[in-house]
């Protein structure tokens, strides 16, 4: 779930002139569920990062489809590794930035590695591109009971 919490103190922290990074998104459940929340955090300022292992796969496919769908809508501004320990997670960008590069370009992914990153450890500030809005689904009206089994 996304806490009630988070988006006040997302705001709070744009308020007080913070960027803040939200890290691994696509491993939150409610957002693999409706990957526009992040449209609307980027669109407020906030800024995303993903796991390089959630595009790769390695973190299953309910991830993998959410990472794929934030990188098409241009709502990433960093990939990392999310190393915690070397040995179950290796600091290994290559594979996460190629597979990045094939939804978005090579120069894009180039700078989800390098030129944002350099940016927040020099304190430069990040350009990010416009999001590509999410289409809602349309709610669909209630069926019978028997209209569930029936297309129409």
């Amino acid at each position: 779930m996304v806490p009630k919490s988070a988006m006040s103190t997302l705001s709070q922290l744009l308020l007080q002139g913070v960027s803040p990074i939200l890290v691994h998104p696509e491993r939150n459940l409610a957002i693999q569920r409706r990957p526009s929340i992040v449209a609307d955090l980027v669109n407020g300022g906030v800024l995303i990062q993903v796991t390089a292992m959630s595009v790769t796969g390695q973190f299953g496919a309910a991830s993998k489809l959410c990472a794929d769908s934030l990188l098409k809508h241009n709502c990433v501004h960093f990939l990392a590794t999310d190393t915690h320990r070397a040995e179950k997670r290796p600091p290994i960008l290559s594979r996460g930035r190629d597979i990045a590069a094939s939804i978005i370009g090579a120069e894009a992914a180039r700078r989800l590695v390098e030129e944002n990153p350099l940016a927040v450890v020099t304190g430069a500030s990040i350009q990010p591109g416009a999001v590509i809005p999410y289409e809602e689904a349309p709610h669909s009206s209630p069926r019978s009971f028997f209209g569930r089994f029936f297309r129409r």
